[in-house]
């Protein structure tokens, strides 16, 4: 075995059984169910964890997480190991469809909007700049949560690589965004004005939520599909307490509510109203 600060996690095994365990661990903390096909994944985000603590082994890993003297760790673990893979306004329909609804809103109605799996940020940034093309008041709020502190910390910065502004439509560029000039050249800042009406929160969808008010529109899209059929029903039951009536849950296209609950119904693809 080499010395630590010249570890070679390549060369490290993770078994089957450690796998198991940390495949429990995450259902545990995080609702979210790892299929076996994942043991490759895990074992490469696992080892920037080893290198970084200078631990031999996955069991020594698998060890601190489990220790009440490390609880923090687990935190660390799951932003590991939850998937981030996101892009500016993914998904065009979904903005259309919420453009047509903003229309039709008095100005004067507050409005508020939940992305409940915000990631790296781009879809909070993308609903805001949406929202702030319908409101001339300034009564309206972005609620971006996500179980991952690291692409959370990320978002509340609003500073994105410059080649991500390829799907940002260039009047919104104009309007909302900065260029960087020296150390953050090459790089997009998003305006303090739009990013005064997003709140990013750490939140764990399997948990008890917190008490965060309830939203004409809910973004849930590509999360569901990363829980098993009893926890998809909880984590949409507790989603929809938190629409007021006749509001909207936006799922992925890989996702359906078939058989999890009857108390939506379907306006057009991915798309839901609360009856």
């Amino acid at each position: 075995m080499k010395t630590n600060d010249m570890l070679d996690t390549n060369q490290l095994t993770l078994s089957k059984r450690v796998f198991e365990q940390f495949k429990s661990l995450m259902f545990k903390e995080s609702g979210v169910t790892l299929g076996d096909e994942k043991q490759v994944m895990v074992k490469a985000r696992l080892a920037k964890r080893l290198r970084q603590l200078q631990l031999n082994s996955f069991e020594q890993y698998l060890q601190r997480v489990k220790s009440p003297d490390h609880r923090q760790e687990i935190q660390h673990l799951i932003d590991a190991l939850t998937t981030n893979e996101t892009s500016f306004f993914r998904e065009a329909q979904h903005f259309e469809f919420l453009n047509h609804q903003l229309a039709s809103f008095s100005v004067t109605v507050p409005i508020r909007i939940w992305s409940a799996a915000c990631s790296t940020g781009e879809e909070a940034y993308s609903l805001a700049m949406t929202v702030a093309e319908n409101r001339c008041h300034p009564d309206w709020q972005i609620l971006a949560s996500d179980i991952n502190t690291q692409v959370l910390a990320s978002a509340g910065l609003g500073i994105y690589d410059i080649t991500r502004a390829s799907s940002i439509p260039r009047r919104y560029l104009i309007k909302y965004c900065l260029k960087g000039v020296r150390s953050q050249a090459g790089q997009l800042l998003f305006s303090e004005r739009l990013k005064q009406h997003i709140r990013f929160v750490l939140l764990n969808l399997d948990g008890e939520l917190p008490e965060i008010g309830r939203f004409q529109f809910i973004f849930l899209r590509n999360v569901l599909i990363y829980f098993n059929e009893i926890k998809r029903k909880q984590i949409i039951n507790k989603i929809i307490s938190k629409l007021v009536p006749g509001g909207y849950l936006f799922i992925g296209h890989s996702e359906s509510l078939r058989g999890i609950t009857d108390l939506l119904r379907p306006v057009q693809a991915t798309i839901y109203q609360k009856c």
